[in-house]
């Protein structure tokens, strides 16, 4: 069990994307019908801009495909994906 407090832990988690090129970095505006995301790397800057999903299963899937996608032509390590709503 860690010893940092959450914060901390936070912090820690903030500090590392920003110094780190190997993340995929997804910002959702969610909304109750449907949600808009932008891909973004620190490196690269902005990948994906207004990428529009309808609140199915069909977007939803072909949204995880479009991030494996992504991550292999770049060589990504991790997603980390952040959500606020309208």
């Amino acid at each position: 069990m860690s010893t940092l407090s959450k914060i901390e832990q936070f912090r820690q988690v903030k500090s590392g994307i920003r110094r780190n090129k190997n993340y995929l970095l997804i910002g959702i505006d969610v909304s109750k019908k449907s949600s808009v995301g932008c891909f973004y790397n620190i490196e690269k800057g902005v990948l994906l801009k207004k990428y529009h999903i309808n609140h199915t299963l069909e977007d939803f899937q072909k949204f995880t495909c479009k991030i494996e996608r992504i991550m292999e032509i770049n060589n990504f390590q991790k997603v980390i994906i952040g959500i606020a709503d309208s």
